[in-house]
């Protein structure tokens, strides 16, 4: 077996070094535009990636945009995502000249500041532009400034070895998740800085905390170590400006809170929602706990604060099916919709009326279920982000994947 994953290894590096040695023959300019023509066919052929990231989109500016709208956004992601991630071979051969041209650092004195104040300095990082130039930004410190990266390693230990040299070619250093914390907190307190990407999920390990007014598991390391260091907090991130070249911005945060961090990250992210990294599931359902939240609260988090709701679809094959049991406290902003056959009347929640009710044909073929929860799906502002059966439903099971929603089942 290891045998054939060797195999697998070797074949994915061998492909990952030829298409970087094709881009470095090729001009930056024309580097782009082919990653704008992949994006587009992975907009065309990646159908549950595409509802993804329109699923997204629609949890974080569904009340500011046209449903359409948000699907043309989507489409300028994948095709900024392709030019951003072919970009990152090429731009990994970068002369001093060539990074100077095409990377503009309007707060590059600040950014030097951070690391003259030896305080040391945790950079909060969205996935956003292409974001493997940050790496390079040791080019532009002094002698004896440390900057490192928090990453998670390569699944491939061929293409993980490159690409580590890659990033630590300019000096950057590297520290994986697996890595000790002590060897990162003595980076800060000796004045370096390290890049923190913290705007994906977190799970279970993170505190909830909204983002885009909705509440999420979000990334606790950037406060933990600013905490236990003293270092100070700066938001960077990059967003393209014209076809390959960029622009980097800096800015220090007073307020380091996770919660406070999230608010740097979405204003970071807002300001060229194109560039984002839309492709992860960043508003996931606990499968367990669908209609709370199942986790620890950020103590300056104000459940107050969450401005949407979270929009979930209740399906009753039948008109006796029974309901599924609300837990003591759910979510103050829970929006629920149901499904039941036309002709029959819903039960209902003795506290908890229902936004949206629905009707369907008992008799319905099952490929008439995607079109079915689509149409639901699509029929308020608010995306659904999951619909909840309480006896197994492999129609509902096997539509639900392509179209980007959790079934989850309720007993």
């Amino acid at each position: 077996m290891m045998i054939f994953k060797k195999l697998q290894w070797g074949i994915e590096y061998a492909l990952y070094r030829a298409v970087e040695i094709g881009m470095a023959i090729l001009s930056a300019e024309q580097v782009f535009s082919l990653g704008h023509y992949l994006g587009l066919l992975m907009f065309h052929t990646y159908r549950s990636r595409r509802a993804i990231v329109i699923r997204n989109l629609r949890m974080a500016y569904g009340n500011e945009m046209s449903l359409e709208d948000i699907k043309s956004l989507a489409h300028d992601v994948f095709t900024r995502s392709g030019s951003n991630l072919l970009s990152s071979f090429r731009t990994a051969s970068f002369s001093d000249e060539e990074l100077a041209e095409r990377m503009h650092y309007p707060q590059l004195e600040e950014f030097k500041r951070l690391f003259r104040d030896k305080k040391g300095v945790v950079l909060l990082v969205p996935h956003m532009g292409n974001w493997e130039l940050l790496a390079q930004a040791i080019r532009y410190l002094e002698p004896g400034d440390q900057l490192a990266t928090h990453y998670r390693k390569l699944n491939n230990p061929y293409l993980n070895t490159h690409v580590e040299a890659q990033r630590a070619a300019h000096g950057t250093q590297l520290f994986s998740k697996d890595d000790s914390p002590h060897a990162i907190i003595s980076l800060l307190r000796e004045g370096g800085a390290i890049g923190v990407l913290a705007d994906q999920r977190a799970g279970h390990a993170g505190y909830w905390a909204t983002y885009y007014g909705s509440f999420t598991t979000c990334s606790p390391l950037p406060e933990i170590l600013s905490k236990r260091t003293g270092a100070e907090v700066a938001l960077m991130y990059i967003q393209t400006t014209s076809p390959a070249h960029w622009m980097v911005t800096v800015e220090t945060l007073r307020d380091t809170s996770t919660p406070a961090c999230m608010k740097a990250l979405e204003r970071a992210t807002r300001s060229s929602p194109s560039d984002v990294f839309w492709f992860q599931d960043r508003w996931e359902l606990d499968r367990k706990n669908p209609f709370g939240i199942n986790g620890k609260i950020h103590p300056k988090a104000d459940l107050t604060e969450e401005e949407k709701h979270l929009r979930l679809l209740i399906w009753l094959p039948r008109a006796d099916s029974p309901l599924p049991t609300l837990p003591e406290k759910p979510r103050t902003k829970l929006q629920l919709d149901v499904a039941v056959p036309e002709g029959s009347t819903p039960p209902a929640y003795p506290d908890y009326p229902w936004s949206n009710i629905w009707t369907f044909d008992p008799q319905m073929p099952p490929e008439h279920y995607e079109r079915e929860l689509t149409k639901i799906d699509e029929g308020a502002t608010t995306p659904l982000c999951g619909v909840i059966t309480t006896a197994p439903h492999p129609d509902i099971s096997r539509v639900c994947k392509p179209i980007a929603l959790k079934h989850i089942l309720v007993r």
